[in-house]
């Protein structure tokens, strides 16, 4: 069984990767290249890793770990492929630092029986956030083009989805998931500045402005700073409706989310942040089920 077209829904199976040797390759002259914040130590960032596995193996989720890459930020397996009702969608990184990681992600779906679906021009993972399990949000900025996009319509609308939505993005937003997530039915988290200009359905080609679309669709919408934003804030991992995973430095955020009756594991990240990612990059679901 595979699809995982939900932020929310219970999460079954997971792909990740734990910082290996790779991690070496990336010193304070070349991090830049590398597409990191910093250097990261190998020993405190698997670390801090392995308890994030240790915990999703708790909530007795079944988790896949990539062996040994030469790709440091193969640890962020969300951004190279996205399982849908139709199979895995094997992403086009656009920096050749992560040019070659899908690679590492092909032969793990055709062992599971998962059919893959190559996107051929510029496209990451972390750009795309559901909305719904019928509706596809996708982010279009630094990494993702709009060609890619529309190859995912493609791929996915009036078989797996029923809307995709293209969101622009400003050119300081890596990814649509840095700065928008899905915490439930009608619950969201989101950066304003981020999120400020029209987004367009594929459908009928109909401009909105998310934050307003959200609310007419029922959403209640907690909002984050720029300093939340940077700090991964939104970068959120849902394991179900009412338990998520955050960087444990998110506290304002943490306590909203806590009145909103879902409880967070407060995940230590202090090295894994520094490679430029938070929780729900570092998680590629194979499963989810309602």
């Amino acid at each position: 069984m595979y699809g995982a077209q939900s932020e929310y829904y219970p999460v079954k199976k997971v792909i990740m990767h734990s910082p290996g040797d790779e991690i070496t390759l990336v010193t304070e002259a070349n991090k830049r290249e590398f597409l990191y914040r910093e250097p990261v130590s190998q020993e405190k960032s698997k670390k801090e890793h392995e308890m994030y596995v240790e915990f999703l193996r708790d909530q007795h989720i079944e988790v896949i770990l990539v062996g040994k890459t030469v790709c440091p930020n193969l640890m962020f397996t969300r951004d190279i492929a996205s399982v849908s009702k139709n199979g895995a969608l094997i992403m086009r990184p656009l920096f050749p630092a992560r040019l070659f990681e899908p690679q590492y992600l092909i032969p793990l779906f055709r062992d599971m029986g998962i059919p893959t679906l190559e996107v051929t021009h510029a496209c990451e993972g972390g750009d795309l956030v559901y909305l719904s399990e019928d509706c596809l949000m996708v982010g279009v900025g630094p990494r993702t083009n709009l060609a890619g996009v529309s190859q995912l319509a493609e791929y996915l609308l009036g078989s797996a989805v029923k809307e995709v939505i293209a969101v622009p993005l400003p050119s300081f937003r890596v990814h649509l998931d840095g700065c928008l997530m899905i915490l439930g039915r009608d619950l969201a988290l989101y950066h304003p500045g981020s999120l400020l200009f029209p987004a367009c359905t594929f459908t009928d080609r109909a401009l909105v402005l998310l934050p307003e679309f959200l609310r007419e669709k029922g959403f209640t919408l907690i909002e984050v700073n720029d300093e939340e934003a940077r700090a991964f804030g939104p970068n959120i991992f849902m394991v179900n409706p009412k338990l998520a995973v955050s960087y444990s430095w998110n506290t304002r955020i943490i306590s909203e989310l806590e009145e909103h009756s879902i409880e967070i594991f407060p995940l230590p990240g202090y090295e894994l942040a520094k490679a430029g990612g938070g929780p729900h990059c570092m998680t590629l679901p194979v499963l989810r089920e309602k």
